[in-house]
């Protein structure tokens, strides 16, 4: 069985070097660290984290790790030493050691995509799925460019999203808790004001009584259901599955407001554009650009596509039944096809999908804190009025 052993040494410079080597003894893992001509000072086994609570390679890491190892490759450095060379880049830990794995399992003959593909993570499978058609292509380089670029897209936008809703949470989060006291606290000792009159309680009031009642008597068991939600998906893996699947469903609805079926496309599409220009047949292009997605439903999906376009249908009447494909890239695959072009239209069409979601990115993030304000803000305001307007009716039938 194999090990990770991080070590710290010197290299022929005098200057210091840390990095993890993948070995089957400590012995093994000295051999190899002097291999790289290191002499070695510290090294130690480190167990693999593999369990939910790891971090996952994010998008904009598999950005930088695509757009480097793109560098090295333009400049005719072999991919392994490559791979290598980017553990010593200060990237955190277990990258570190997930590169090293992939540099191991390359050494032992795999190709670099098959020794991302067992690494858990959307972005790492994604980043295996360009590599692999980057292996099959030949054009291992270009396709990285393409996938930096792709990645750094959607970090972006996730960036951008995460932005736009910090400010209204902030004020959601504040307003729970200033209605969790209202409820618990202020609530209670109004409600002998209103019930000990003789006046007849202010219809609006009675709802605010009645929704307090509620809350208060539904909000344990509301926290436990919760918890319980979110450990089974921490804990239960079918579960997890079944979660991620409507996640992905969802994406493609009206929820996710068309961002996800120009983002997911995008890429489908560089891959596709990849594929076609260096000549490989449309089935076989068409079949490592799905698999290269993240999306499941996706790949499902794309098995009965490729199916179709083998049998001799046209690749733009075939991918009419990928979930949620815009109808631009139907069209824009159409015209290609019929100007005997089909591989630049679909490098067009991955274009304009990513400015697509550049731009729904923009509005989404500009709509999202004023609604989310304005909503929290009608809810507090109803409150208020019902509040007030309970106690003037209890002042004028005083009056009176």
């Amino acid at each position: 069985k194999m090990a990770s052993f991080a070590f710290s040494g010197r290299d022929e410079q005098g200057k210091r070097q840390k990095g993890v080597v993948i070995a089957a003894n400590i012995m093994a893992a000295r051999s190899e660290i002097t291999a790289r001509r290191i002499i070695p000072i510290t090294i130690n086994e480190s167990r693999e984290e593999n369990n939910i609570f790891e971090a996952r390679m994010s998008d904009k890491e598999a950005a930088e790790i695509a757009r480097d190892l793109a560098r090295f490759l333009k400049a005719g450095l072999p991919l392994v030493p490559s791979i290598r060379a980017l553990t010593n880049t200060g990237m955190p830990r277990r990258l570190n050691l997930m590169l090293e794995r992939a540099a191991s399992k390359m050494e032992s003959g795999k190709a670099l995509s098959e020794a991302l593909c067992n690494e858990k993570g959307r972005s790492v499978q994604s980043l295996a799925g360009v590599i692999r058609v980057g292996e099959k292509t030949g054009l291992m380089a270009e396709g990285l460019e393409d996938a930096a670029r792709s990645f750094t897209l959607t970090s972006e936008f996730k960036s951008q999203i995460a932005s736009a809703l910090a400010y209204p949470l902030l004020i959601v989060i504040m307003v729970i808790a200033a209605l969790s006291i209202f409820i618990t606290v202020v609530l209670p000792n109004l409600r002998p004001l209103f019930e000990g009159s003789d006046l007849a309680m202010p219809q609006g009031i009675g709802l605010v009584f009645k929704v307090s009642d509620f809350l208060s008597t539904s909000a344990p068991y509301a926290l436990l259901a919760i918890t319980g939600v979110l450990l089974a998906y921490i804990l239960v893996k079918p579960f997890r599955n079944i979660v991620t699947v409507a996640f992905e469903k969802a994406s493609f609805t009206p929820i996710g407001l068309g961002l996800a079926n120009s983002l997911i496309y995008a890429n489908v599409a560089r891959r596709l554009s990849l594929g076609l220009s260096v000549g490989i047949t449309a089935p076989e292009a068409l079949r490592e650009a799905i698999e290269s997605s993240s999306y499941n439903i996706v790949k499902s999906s794309g098995a009965e596509c490729i199916k179709a376009v083998t049998l001799g249908q046209q690749l733009s009447d075939a991918i009419r039944i990928l979930p949620g494909i815009p109808s631009s890239f139907v069209n824009l695959a159409r015209a290609g096809e019929t100007a005997g072009k089909l591989a630049p239209a679909i490098k067009e069409t991955a274009a304009l999908l990513e400015q697509t979601t550049k731009t729904k990115a923009e509005r989404i993030s500009a709509l999202l804190a004023p609604i989310i304000t304005i909503f929290v803000g009608i809810i507090v305001g109803v409150i208020v009025i019902f509040i007030f307007s309970g106690l003037t009716s209890i002042a004028d039938g005083i009056l009176q």
